[in-house]
């Protein structure tokens, strides 16, 4: 999905980057390997992680859940 082509609110296209994603776990432990299996992958560095709690209220562009 990286790369991928999507239209904001103003009519503007642009690519999706990766600090347009959010990636919601349930578990600390679980936070911990995702963001470190990112972290080792240059292209997901800039990929949100984090619990329910971290991401309260906040708006991504795309997320992801299980």
């Amino acid at each position: 999905m990286l790369g991928t082509p999507w239209v904001n609110q103003r009519g503007e296209e642009a690519p999706l980057r990766a600090e347009d994603f959010m990636v919601v776990a349930p578990y600390n432990d679980q936070v911990r390997l995702l963001r470190g299996a990112f972290d080792r992958t240059p292209r997901l560095r800039g990929v949100q992680v984090g619990t329910v709690d971290k991401f309260q209220g906040v708006k991504p562009r795309s997320s992801f859940s299980r």
